[in-house]
């Protein structure tokens, strides 16, 4: 891996759910960028490869992630919307270790935060790829 010369290293990586995006990515051939969350990596992976966006909405949320501070992303993630408790972002009973599984329940949980938050965001958007 090259020197990432003033490359400042982003704490939340060091956080269980992008440690294990991280291993996701690995697992599925990705390489992962430290200049950016391991969890919205593998969301976008999921994206482009599994879970389809029927009206861009998602993909526009995703993208404009990325430009969030590191920490508002992980507590978007990490926090009930309605309580503002702290909150696994994913089920990790449910992932069982399946890197595919955790990137479409990160991809899942943002789309569930956005049916929450915003009133006229469509439910149950997500459709596999054929």
């Amino acid at each position: 891996m090259k020197d990432l010369i003033g490359v400042v290293p982003i704490p939340q990586n060091s956080e269980k759910l992008n440690q294990e995006s991280k291993k996701a990515l690995l697992a599925l051939k990705q390489k992962p960028d430290e200049t950016g969350l391991y969890c919205l990596q593998l969301a976008e992976y999921s994206l482009k490869h599994k879970l389809e966006d029927q009206d861009g909405r998602l993909t526009t949320t995703l993208e404009e992630m990325k430009g969030w501070k590191p920490q508002d992303v992980m507590n978007y993630l990490e926090r009930d919307p309605e309580t503002n408790e702290e909150v696994d972002a994913v089920d990790w009973n449910l992932v069982n270790n399946d890197p595919n599984e955790l990137a479409d329940q990160i991809l899942i949980r943002i789309g569930d935060n956005l049916t929450l938050t915003l009133p006229c965001y469509p439910k149950n958007l997500f459709r596999v790829r054929s």
